[in-house]
């Protein structure tokens, strides 16, 4: 597991790149528009019928040693 100066050092690196800005495909907008639509309705927590959904949690990646966002987590019963 990294210490705090590595992740300094690789934010660093970030920040110093030369990055080329790029636009962004129709996929990539038609994504945002969706979960900007998402988080209009759901909010965080939305339950209905027995079925809740989950918009925007961050879940910890074990493989990665980190968390990661997740989108939609929804769970249903019958």
């Amino acid at each position: 597991m990294a210490n705090f100066k590595e992740h300094i050092d690789v934010w660093y690196k970030y920040i110093k790149a030369d990055i080329k800005e790029t636009e962004e495909g129709s996929w990539v907008l038609a994504g945002r528009e969706a979960e900007d639509l998402l988080g209009n309705i759901v909010d965080d927590h939305y339950q209905f019928k027995g079925s809740h959904s989950f918009a925007g949690k961050r879940v910890f990646n074990e493989d990665a040693g980190h968390k990661n966002k997740i989108n939609l987590i929804i769970s249903g019963s019958k």
